[in-house]
């Protein structure tokens, strides 16, 4: 009878882990949609004034990457010392849905629409740099008074 009542136990918890995996499957499902270019924040409008502003200020963000891994040599093998600065890509979607990877100079010449599908890439999941830029100067207006 012991035995009955621990494989029901048993089969109860197996339901419930099933259950949840199911749901963190879905989560994780969602969540892959949430960071794809077909994602609602991946195309907006923006004026050509303020695609040039938004552009700029990537510019400034992406180009604080630093990588202090890297070990740098110089002329005769001479270690000039550990790290070094780099540019991070600005990937964008063309109308066409071909990816532009852009490093420098700023995309101040892109179109507002392509610029607006502006993200940083790392590996499977993507930052919405543009957008989450552009958030933070509707922000600034809103609440701090900014003119822009």
């Amino acid at each position: 009878m012991a035995d009955v009542q621990n494989n029901g136990e048993a089969l109860s918890a197996t339901l419930h882990l099933t259950m949840y995996c199911t749901s963190i499957h879905s989560l994780m499902i969602g969540l892959t949609h949430h960071i794809t270019s077909e994602h609602p924040m991946a195309k907006f409008k923006i004026s050509k004034s303020r695609a040039q502003l938004l552009a700029t200020l990537e510019h400034i963000i992406g180009s604080n990457c630093y990588k202090g891994n890297i070990q740098n040599y110089g002329p005769g093998g001479f270690h000039e010392g550990s790290g070094r600065d780099f540019r991070y890509p600005l990937t964008m979607i063309d109308e066409n849905g071909e990816k532009i990877k852009r490093s420098s100079p700023a995309a101040t010449d892109v179109s507002p629409q392509i610029l607006s599908s502006g993200y940083y890439a790392f590996g499977a999941n993507r930052l919405q740099i543009i957008h989450a830029l552009n958030e933070v100067l509707e922000y600034l207006e809103e609440h701090k008074g900014l003119k822009v």
